[in-house]
């Protein structure tokens, strides 16, 4: 065989190849571009459906500030940044010798006047027993004196006119006497002046150690609630003044949600209404909570928007939810709970009626006629015509 009919063999070949080749490929290429109907299933199931709009906010606490009442140098701080404190507890001390020093002398000067009271007290009553005997020995000799005058005037011829008269003068003295030391034990029972004065002492001493220990619980600063030590203003050896800020203490209790609402929303908002509210830092769990507070004063930010802050107080507190927290709050303008739900994809409109197509336990398809109530946008309130746990079909062409 010459060479010439062996090219023209081998160009046979090639073409033939390259022929076949090409039919294989557009051949292929049509086979694959056949489409394949798949669906997605999706089971009925009951559960909750509403309409909302979403706005962004932050947790924000409650925030007490205190301030000491007086000046001066603090000398120690008995709780941290971060720590739970329960109401009446010591936060910090200052340091005042005088105030101490005033105080012991106050005490000093209170015990002074009890013991002065009490020995005051102690001769009052020793006067009291002393003008009671007096007095009883003076009616005494009051009763002698009466009887022996009345006996001698009553026979005054059986004795002589001079001692019947010295009779009758001892009787009056007597008499005179008496009177005298009863008007004293009766104005002695009505209290002693001297005892009333040491009293009065006593109280005022009393009063100048209330106010020491008013002044030295005032070196001492104390939480007026429960709650979260979130900031101190100095340190232990600072000069404090009464007109600084010392600590902020957050109440967990008081926690609340601020989210900014546009304009053009707000009038969706009234006090009470349901919002839910999911925390960027605690995935996959949201906190249900309704409107606190709407301020009615607009914020205009950069843009030139404006926004009206909404508070929103939750139904259950969580030691995870802090201050700062940024989240976002879905406010609920309609909601329906415990309803069958399916996918809006899964519902078409044939013949003018909602159908849906349900796969059936022998793994049959078939359409079902439905009727639909509420809708977020992504699935749909089914009132008529399924049962929870069928199992729709999406068509994904």
């Amino acid at each position: 065989m010459n060479k010439k009919l062996i090219k023209i063999l081998i160009a046979f070949a090639v073409i033939a190849a390259v022929g076949y080749g090409g039919y294989a490929y557009f051949t292929g290429k049509d086979q694959a571009e056949v489409p394949v109907q798949t669906y997605r299933e999706v089971t009925v199931k009951q559960g909750d459906i509403s309409i909302s709009f979403d706005s962004e906010g932050a947790a924000e606490l409650s925030v007490t500030t205190l301030k000491f009442p007086v000046s001066g140098q603090l000398s120690e701080v008995r709780v941290a940044p971060g720590a739970h404190v329960l109401a009446g507890e010591v936060l910090a001390v200052l340091e005042d010798d005088a105030l101490a020093a005033k105080l012991d002398a106050a005490r000093l000067s209170y015990s002074q006047a009890v013991v002065r009271l009490e020995k005051t007290k102690d001769q009052y009553a020793s006067s009291l027993v002393s003008e009671r005997a007096k007095l009883e020995a003076l009616s005494f000799q009051l009763e002698n004196a009466r009887r022996d005058y009345e006996s001698m005037a009553a026979i005054p011829e059986a004795f002589p006119a001079y001692d019947v008269e010295t009779k009758r003068l001892a009787y009056e003295n007597a008499k005179v006497a008496y009177d005298a030391a009863a008007s004293s034990y009766a104005q002695l029972t009505k209290g002693s002046q001297d005892v009333s004065l040491d009293q009065l002492g006593v109280q005022q001493a009393a009063a100048a150690v209330e106010e020491a220990q008013r002044a030295i619980s005032d070196l001492s600063l104390k939480a007026p609630a429960d709650g979260l030590v979130l900031t101190l203003g100095s340190k232990v050896g600072e000069t404090v003044s009464s007109t600084s800020d010392f600590v902020q203490l957050g109440d967990p209790a008081g926690l609340s949600i601020a989210s900014l609402v546009s304009e053009l929303d707000i009038a969706s908002v009234e006090l009470g209404q349901l919002a839910e509210v999911e925390f960027e830092a605690l995935e996959g769990q949201s906190f249900k909570g309704q409107v606190l507070s709407i301020d009615p004063v607009a914020q205009t930010n950069a843009s030139g928007l404006i926004n009206y802050t909404v508070r929103i107080t939750l139904d259950e507190l969580s030691d995870k939810v802090m201050d700062g927290m940024t989240c976002s709050v879905s406010y609920i303008l309609r909601k329906k709970e415990n309803v069958l739900i399916i996918p809006n994809a899964s519902v078409k409109m044939v013949d003018g009626k909602q159908t849906v197509e349900v796969k059936t336990e022998a793994g049959e398809i078939m359409a079902k006629q439905v009727s639909t109530g509420l809708t977020d946008g992504f699935n749909v309130e089914v009132l008529s015509g399924l049962e929870a746990g069928e199992v729709v079909l999406i068509r994904q062409n």
